[in-house]
């Protein structure tokens, strides 16, 4: 009995625990049934990399794009660009863009602290835009700040250009530095741990990479001075060494830095979202050496063949610079591609043989017509074709037969002939102008009784004054006549010998390509800028397309270093077709440089197009002043010359993964970046931490209930 009433006992007691725990519950459940979650400062996200950690030190802007996307979280610059807008904003200060970029004025604002709690200055500034184009620490800043001026112009810094160029815009978004900092990475003595101060929301953790088993790490933590809302307290930034180190460690990991060399992370923690940049790779023709028609022609080969279709997973197609549905593929004016590249010089194996066995039977003729005899010419020979020089003044005489009244050479009646004697005389000489050096053509008429002039038959006189050149040609004669004797013995013989000899040449080459008269190919010299493993298959899918139409291909794999240092520093341009990258940069889609004459010996202009109607809409296209119609009409009147021109084929728009842990809360999702450093732009408003918060206020006992009521059994009193 005492058995039952202890189970007995704890059975009440566990009941009432469950009674109380439910109750708890309930309420705890009324109490927040409307709460809302809100973000919390704290928490860290770790950011995976394949490659080395870079040594990060604002001196290195634009050298690689991981490390300008650290040196955002930690500095600040002029101005910043807007994701959500697409244009520029004032950061440390506003800026009057002006017109054409020539001229931008900037206003300081004031307030803005470094991380020691110093105030950031305009002298900061300065010293800033001094470093960068006053020496070559950074080559990169150097040459976009070489044709600009930077004064201090009291209450405005003022930025003053003669290259009017958009792609200036990339120098106001460089990090300012404080001006010991500049001082110090002038002189070459600058270390990030003891010298670096941060303006940006964040401050290096530490200097030096951690070094762990299978990567490197740098930290950046909140800067106290900072007035940003960013919500998460550190950033670890994990660079590994290769692709599977990285997804071998995603476990790890709450974001995957864009890049299109990595696939996609298959994990359900992971959102995977595909990043266009404002960029393409495409084709350039070089106008400069390559003819009208044959850059008509090829691009509109390779621009019919899809060739993006037969290179998988390597982007978006794109049709044009702007990335509008207008297609810019030229269209030949001769739709008979064999006669039109004929009308160039090129031709197929077969169509080379039938010319060259014609010009053999013509020469073969030509020949045994030099050996044949006239009837009325006797001296200085009575052959078709005579070879002099030993003097200038030759006669030339002969006989004609009964009945003739007059005699004509050329249109010149001789005097002294004498009708019925049958005689006739002529002085070719130099001197009076009846013989010239070179090929001398002497036209024989008669006169009869019925007063009719008919011509007759012909003498050729070659005056060679050298004298082994007319004893050359004298010996050539004497070939024909050989020629000559031999046909008339064995004309078919001959004929066939001559055939043989005229196809030798072309026997050896492929009947599928076209070759110029001397049998060299027509050959299309590619360069591809090895900026990503897609451009190998790109360049071997250009290649096969125009093989198939029979033109042939010297291909050439470029490093980037080599291009920028040969083709657009030193204008090499050597190329006939350029497959290559092209960034826009930040105001939209500038394709200025890329074909503006300005920049065709060196610079950007890869088709070395010369087009002042061209330069003129370029020039126009940058105008800030243009609204959204303007723009429009001026990119379509542009479209349209470069279709014309046939100098440039758009193929894709690479398309670029990243990866985020579906716990990291608030990313910004926009579907271009002008590069992948503004991903830290989509980073802002994120957080990790998160609270619940309920209104008190608003409950009550009766509402308890009905709550209580509504839950359970789904009604309402």
């Amino acid at each position: 009995m005492s058995a039952f009433k202890s189970v007995r006992k704890y059975l009440a007691i566990l009941s009432a625990f469950f009674v109380v725990a439910s109750g708890l519950h309930l309420v705890v459940a009324y109490l927040y049934s409307d709460s809302k979650s809100v973000p919390e400062k704290g928490g860290a996200i770790s950011v995976g990399f394949v490659g080395s950690a870079p040594a990060i030190s604002p001196a290195f802007f634009r050298k690689e794009p991981a490390e300008d996307f650290i040196l955002r979280f930690l500095y600040r610059s002029l101005l910043r660009y807007d994701l959500d807008t697409r244009t520029m904003q004032g950061d440390l200060a506003n800026c009057d863009l002006g017109k054409n970029f020539a001229e931008i004025r900037c206003f300081f604002k004031s307030g803005a602290l470094w991380s020691d709690g110093t105030p950031i200055t305009k002298d900061d500034v300065l010293a800033t835009y001094a470093l960068f184009s006053e020496t070559a620490t950074n080559k990169v800043l150097q040459s976009a700040l070489a044709k600009t001026t930077v004064s201090d112009e009291g209450n405005a810094i003022v930025f003053r250009t003669s290259s009017a160029n958009v792609d200036l815009l990339d120098v106001f978004t460089m990090p300012v530095v404080s001006a010991r900092m500049a001082e110090k990475i002038r002189s070459g003595n600058f270390s990030m741990a003891s010298d670096a101060v941060y303006s940006g929301p964040f401050v290096l953790e530490n200097a030096t990479p951690e070094t762990g088993n299978t990567s490197e790490k740098i930290t950046v933590v909140s800067n106290p001075h900072s007035p940003s809302g960013h919500l998460v307290s550190k950033f670890a930034f994990r660079f590994f060494p290769d692709a599977d180190s990285l997804v071998a460690a995603k476990d790890s990991l709450n974001l995957i830095y864009p890049n299109r060399n990595l696939p996609s992370v298959n994990s359900p923690r992971f959102a995977t979202l595909n990043l266009l940049l404002p960029e393409f790779v495409g084709i350039f023709a070089n106008a400069g050496k390559m003819p009208d028609e044959l850059r008509r022609y090829v691009l509109s080969v390779i621009g019919n063949a899809k060739v993006m279709q037969n290179v998988p997973n390597t982007g978006k197609p794109v049709s044009n610079p702007f990335f509008t549905e207008d297609s810019i593929i030229p269209e030949p004016d001769n739709k008979n591609y064999e006669e039109l590249l004929s009308k160039l010089g090129y031709q197929k194996k077969s169509a080379l043989i039938a010319a060259a066995e014609a010009a053999a039977k013509e020469s073969l003729a030509g020949k045994t017509a030099q050996t044949a005899e006239n009837r009325f010419f006797a001296s200085p020979t009575n052959k078709k074709t005579y070879v002099g020089g030993e003097s200038d003044d030759i006669l030339i005489s002969g006989s004609g037969p009964e009945g003739v009244t007059a005699v004509y050479v050329d249109d010149y009646e001789l005097k002294g002939f004498v009708p019925g004697s049958g005689k006739f005389y002529y002085r070719a000489k130099i001197s009076i102008g009846t013989m010239k050096e070179g090929r001398n053509v002497y036209v024989l008429s008669f006169k009869g009784a019925d007063g009719k002039k008919a011509v007759q038959e012909s003498l050729v006189i070659e005056y060679v004054k050298d004298a082994e050149a007319r004893e050359a040609r004298r010996k050539e004669i004497a070939e024909g006549e050989r020629l000559a004797r031999e046909s008339t013995a064995n004309s078919g013989a001959t004929l066939e010998v001559a055939l043989k000899k005229a196809r030798e040449p072309f026997e050896g080459l492929s009947s599928d390509k076209y070759y110029a008269k001397d049998g060299k190919p027509l050959t299309v010299k590619l360069a591809s800028v090895e900026l990503s493993p897609a451009i190998p298959p790109m360049a071997e899918a250009i290649e096969k397309a125009l093989s198939s139409v029979g033109i042939t291909v010297e291909s050439e794999i470029v490093t980037p270093e080599a291009f920028q240092a040969n083709v657009i520093r030193d204008g090499k341009k050597e190329y006939d077709l350029l497959l290559t990258g092209v960034n826009l940069g930040l105001m939209g889609y500038n394709v200025f440089p890329f074909f503006h004459s300005g920049q065709a010996q060196t610079g950007f202009n890869f088709t070395k197009v010369k087009n002042p109607g061209l330069d003129a809409l370029l020039e126009e296209l940058k105008s800030k002043d243009l609204n959204e119609e303007g723009l429009k009409s001026v990119r379509e009147r542009i479209l349209a010359i470069l279709k014309r021109e046939a100098i440039v084929l758009t193929l894709s728009r690479p398309v670029v993964p990243y990866s985020i842990d579906r716990a990291v809360k608030n990313a910004k999702i926009v579907d271009t970046i002008p590069a992948s450093p503004y991903l830290f732009d989509m980073l802002e408003s994120t957080y990790v931490k998160e609270s619940r918060l309920a209104n008190f206020k608003t409950k009550s006992f009766s509402s308890g209930f009905e709550w209580l009521s509504s839950t359970l059994f789904g009604t309402e009193k």
